[in-house]
């Protein structure tokens, strides 16, 4: 088998089904949209971490506390303007507004790291007010005597977010009960699509070999991984030099299915291809899949094929049904 990936263009295009529901992201698929806050390092000198919100406005303990900007506006408000953590009991940063520009076509995954402190109970609310997505933690307090700054334990807390197109979007940040936390770092990591895709026309043999006289179908995987969920690809955009996938019986349904094609412990996709007669040359030559996925974006691929002559005066058929002779 033999593919390269030609292109991946990020389209305009709204799929016919609308908008639809996409697979939860594969991590290793991540991409940092934003973050607010550093990652905290161990001293070497204490082995302990530093300051978890010695980036934000945090003066250290002690009242009063200091003022904070809301609507924190990601890329423009400076981070030691960001409420170094929210303290119920004392009324303070208890509800927090994000503000930010950008777009998740396939969704994303928000993740924050906190301190919910030494003693009690702390509950965070966080609502996505783009979708109503809310997701609650609630997070013991406790001691860290390893490695926590000031004894604070860190925890992180991460909820999935749907898919939105380019402009503004909002968090909010609602602190219901405890006596006190702090903030580390929050990051906002979105989807992006793989720079190839594996495709196998006629999955499973080598060389991948046909007959072109417009019987049958000719079959054709493209291969999911680790970056790659081919869940969110749209099977009635998907050709093969132009010819479109297989439609069958009174409600014209794709013959399109998911399935580990390959072995390989991730889900393919596997279409149909209508086969046409003189869609492609005898010979050896390269063939060019084309699809969507449910956002617009366009993509596209190749795998080597080959052509074999049509069987005359038999019963045989194109696409897969046919005797084969490749050399």
């Amino acid at each position: 088998m033999n593919w390269t990936a030609l292109f991946a263009v990020t389209g305009l295009l709204v799929s016919a089904f609308g908008q639809v529901p996409v697979s939860p992201p594969h991590s290793d698929s991540m991409t940092v949209l934003w973050q607010i806050g550093d990652v905290e390092e161990i001293d070497p000198a204490t082995g302990h971490y530093t300051s978890y919100a010695d980036e934000f406005n945090w003066q250290g303990f002690g009242y009063p506390f200091p003022p904070f900007t809301d609507p924190f506006v990601v890329g423009t408000t400076p981070e030691d303007e960001f409420a170094f953590g929210p303290d119920v009991n004392d009324g303070y940063a208890t509800d927090l507004t994000i503000q930010w520009y950008g777009e998740m076509s396939l969704g994303g995954q928000l993740t924050i790291s906190w301190s919910p402190g030494k003693s009690g109970y702390e509950t965070k609310t966080v609502t996505f007010v783009d979708t109503g997505e809310t997701a609650t933690f609630t997070e013991p307090g406790g001691y860290d005597y390893q490695k926590g700054w000031e004894n604070y334990p860190l925890v992180e807390d991460s909820m999935t977010l749907s898919p939105v197109g380019l402009g503004w979007h909002e968090l909010r940040l609602l602190h219901t009960t405890g006596d006190g936390t702090f903030h580390d770092w929050i990051r906002l990591e979105t989807v992006e699509y793989p720079d190839e895709v594996e495709i196998d026309i006629k999955p499973g043999s080598d060389p991948n070999c046909f007959n072109n006289n417009g019987h049958g179908v000719i079959p054709v995987a493209i291969l999911g991984s680790v970056t790659m969920d081919v869940t969110n690809i749209d099977p009635a955009t998907v050709e093969l030099e132009g010819l479109a996938v297989k439609r069958v019986g009174r409600w014209n349904k794709l013959l399109a299915h998911i399935e580990d094609a390959d072995e390989d412990g991730f889900d393919d996709m596997v279409v149909q291809i209508q086969d046409e007669a003189g869609a492609f040359p005898i010979g050896h030559s390269t063939a060019t899949l084309t699809w969507e996925f449910y956002d617009g974006t366009q993509f596209s691929a190749e795998d080597d094929i080959c052509v074999v002559p049509a069987v005359h005066g038999g019963k045989g058929h194109g696409g897969i049904g046919a005797p084969l002779m490749c050399g």
